[in-house]
């Protein structure tokens, strides 16, 4: 294979594409974000439209729909290293020679290779004899060549420029899932497909399903687009409005997600079916069941009514392409199956807590970087991992030179980790960047930290006193990280009524909102108090959670509405190990941006678009998201600056308050609202363990909730109000989340 090297502007480079009669539209600059109101939708081969986007925008990335140009491209993201790996891979594969891209993945050798498609196949992930990637045909797209990668800089390039692109062959066919197909013989007529889908929609509704802007009759029925329950796992965010459909096909359920997650793990209809039935206790009888059979005449049963339980929300993992955190999400999802959100948002808590208040907006007040992240995670499902990942990128490597055992290999760069355990002797101390990992769970402990001192000499014997240390941090904040990978204990330290709990809580909110904090003095000890840049980062399971949190003063003192919460039901499976992913080329590329903000900070103002966008946002938020508008302008800031730009701009603003939406709906899912008796806090944390694990056994219960801590009769009691008052029902043996009858 040889690169083409046809000089070309990105206009030209559209019209070429759309010679070959290839459907173009624009992206982003230097991105694979859409710039068009529908994405690949608005697709096209007129030229006139494409001479207009790009007159508007000379530098917008070109993008090819595959779908409409009758494409299938095997687009291999991993294994390869170089043109000879590429094509000993595609013989080894039996893949024919056909029009071949390299892309501008670097330092890997990534490939796509074009061929022709008959619209038999969708989109989906694929593995192959050491190589991995993704399928784009129907419903998908690629950048084209002569791009620039968002990441490395580099530009996409033709490698077979003048080769024809080759049919598909079955072995190209046999990694990409058949699109929908029916028997005409089971076609049914409008009415009773609108019949069908009307019951259809409401499934949805009672099931919490959220529905997306795709729908399409079928001969037997009709299909809608929705996000998959799975979304989150994805990594690659919710895909085409097509990729995730729920049908209604003779009259029955039909579930089909092109996403290769969820091939690979066989989440079909019946898999889908338990999921809602484990979720919403749903198992209504569809309109093309087959009729039960009936002896007698059994007076007929009453099905009781369903709660329908809080809807898990989706994470808008969309909004860091093109920065370091999506690529180092993705970069850490590669040998397992935790959700990239989780790595994500551990990764922009460290770095929050490195750069400090080296990042600022100076026309909105209180906004820097920082973050107080939990992830709210089952026990054993990553959240030490995404933790531990986050804060080795920054642990051992600084500048490009690596630390292996202590040393660092010749020629390494001297500048010392980005985060430390032992503040003295540390580089970065007085350097404006950097964090001290350290915790404390009291007042008095925080201000320990605020007001940490240099160690002072020994003094030698017949030697005079040693001269004053200078302060340990200089004229900078101490800046501190508070990591805690299971933050129980943590939470029950504030959840304390009064003293201890109190002030720690107090300190922590005040540290959120600035630098300094104001604790309380005692009968036998002056008031705690001092000024410091601080982040936390904890991980924590949802049983932990809803027990802790509906105590104190977590959620009236003010802490929740602080929080920025991420979390996942942990529905995946775990790998037997895991492979440490090698962080040396990203370290190299972004870590010497940190580098520059230690001497130049960088201020970066919010624009007129910006302000109005998330005025626009704050003034639809429901009551009680307090506090909501300055994580949307925290996540701006980050992104902008992540983002290489001079000003806050109205698109960084919307992806920001896409990220505030999550909160806002995350807030409402984790939040247990302060209770006003022992009977009613007992009754909450049965409501949640009915929800989220479905009909459960009076001893099951009791188990679940920790009766024992809450004492029998008490329990008792608050399970007999429920089930008086019609909120939990009773089948045989199973007690179950109801709500009364209208």
């Amino acid at each position: 294979m040889k690169e083409s090297e046809n000089q070309m502007t990105l206009l030209d480079v559209a019209l070429d594409c759309v010679r070959r009669g290839w459907y173009v539209f624009p992206c982003k600059p230097q991105s694979k974000r859409p710039m068009t109101l529908h994405g690949f939708k608005d697709a096209t081969l007129d030229e006139a439209t494409i001479r207009a986007w790009w007159e508007k925008t000379p530098d917008a990335n070109p993008a090819i729909s595959t779908g409409p140009s009758k494409l299938l491209v095997v687009d291999n993201d991993h294994g390869l290293t170089s043109r000879g790996d590429a094509t000993a891979w595609m013989e080894r594969n039996g893949f024919p020679l056909t029009y071949a891209v390299r892309t501008g993945r670097r330092p890997e050798f990534g490939l796509q290779l074009y061929y022709q498609a008959d619209g038999s196949r969708g989109c989906a992930g694929w593995k192959l004899n050491g190589c991995a990637g993704d399928i784009r045909a129907e419903g998908g797209y690629v950048m084209a060549a002569g791009s620039i990668h968002p990441d490395s800089g580099e530009a996409y390039t033709a490698l077979l420029d003048g080769t024809p692109v080759a049919p598909a062959p079955q072995r190209v066919k046999d990694l990409a899932p058949e699109t929908r197909t029916y028997d005409p013989a089971t076609a049914v007529d409008d009415a009773t497909a609108d019949e069908w889908k009307t019951w259809l929609l409401e499934y949805m509704g009672r099931n919490k399903i959220e529905p997306r802007d795709f729908e399409k009759r079928a001969p037997n029925g009709y299909w809608l687009g929705i996000h998959c329950p799975w979304e989150e796992q994805h990594g690659s965010g919710p895909g085409a409005e097509s990729s995730t459909v729920l049908g209604i096909l003779d009259g029955k359920v039909a579930f089909e997600c092109s996403h290769g997650t969820c091939k690979s793990s066989e989440r079909d209809t019946a898999v889908f079916k338990q999921l809602m039935t484990l979720m919403h206790n749903e198992a209504a009888r569809e309109p093309g069941a087959d009729p039960p059979v009936v002896i007698g005449s059994p007076k007929p049963k009453p099905e009781p009514a369903k709660m329908p339980g809080p809807t898990r929300p989706v994470y808008p993992m969309d909004a860091w392409d093109d920065t370091v955190v999506g690529t180092f999400a993705r970069l850490c999802g590669e040998d397992n199956n935790v959700p990239l959100k989780m790595y994500a948002e551990a990764f922009r808590c460290v770095l929050g807590a490195i750069v400090g208040d080296q990042i600022a907006c100076p026309n909105v007040e209180g906004v820097t970087p920082r973050t107080y992240t939990v992830l709210v995670v089952p026990f054993g499902k990553g959240k030490g991992t995404a933790i531990g990942r986050a804060m080795s990128f920054f642990e051992h490597l600084s500048g490009g030179g690596v630390i292996i055992n202590g040393r660092r290999p010749a020629g390494a760069d001297s500048r010392e980790a980005l985060l430390t355990e032992k503040p003295f002797p540390w580089q970065w101390a007085t350097e404006h960047v950097g964090a001290w990992v350290a915790g404390a769970s009291s007042a008095p402990g925080m201000a320990r930290l605020a007001n940490i001192e240099r160690p002072k000499p020994k003094r030698e014997k017949d030697k005079p006193e040693p001269p004053p240390q200078p302060p340990l941090w200089g004229e900078d904040l101490p800046r501190v990280l508070s990591v805690f990978e299971e933050a129980k204990n943590l939470f029950s330290s504030l959840s304390i009524e009064g003293g201890v709990g109190h002030a720690t809580t107090g300190a922590i909110c005040g540290l959120w909102d600035s630098n300094r904090f104001y604790g309380t003095a005692t009968g036998e000890r002056a008031p705690a108090s001092g000024r410091m840049l601080f982040s936390m980062l904890c991980g924590v399971t949802e049983s932990d959670w809803f027990d802790l949190l509906g105590r104190g003063d977590i959620v009236g003192g003010g802490l929740m509405s602080r929080l920025n919460i991420c979390g996942t039901m942990g529905e995946y499976a775990n790998v037997s190990r895991l492979r440490p992913p090698d962080f040396n080329p990203l370290r190299r590329v972004f870590l010497p941006r940190i580098h520059e903000l230690s001497n130049t900070p960088a201020d970066i103002p919010a624009s007129a678009g910006a302000l109005d966008v998330v005025d626009a946002w704050v003034a639809k938020l429901p009551a009680g998201s307090e506090r909501m508008n300055i994580h949307v302008w925290r996540s701006a800031l980050l992104l902008s600056w992540l983002r290489g730009e001079s000003e806050i701009t109205g698109d960084t603003a919307r992806d920001a308050a896409r990220l505030g939406d999550y909160q806002v709906a995350t807030h409402e899912y984790y939040r247990t609202e302060a209770t006003d008796n022992a009977t009613a806090y007992i009754q909450q944390k049965m409501e949640r363990v009915l929800r989220s694990k479905g009909p459960l056994s009076r001893a099951a219960l009791f188990k679940h909730t920790n009766g024992k801590r809450d004492g029998t009769v008490n329990w008792g009691r608050a399970l007999d109000s429920m089930v008086q008052n019609r909120l939990f029902g009773i089948d045989g043996k199973k007690i179950f989340a109801a709500r009364a009858e209208d």
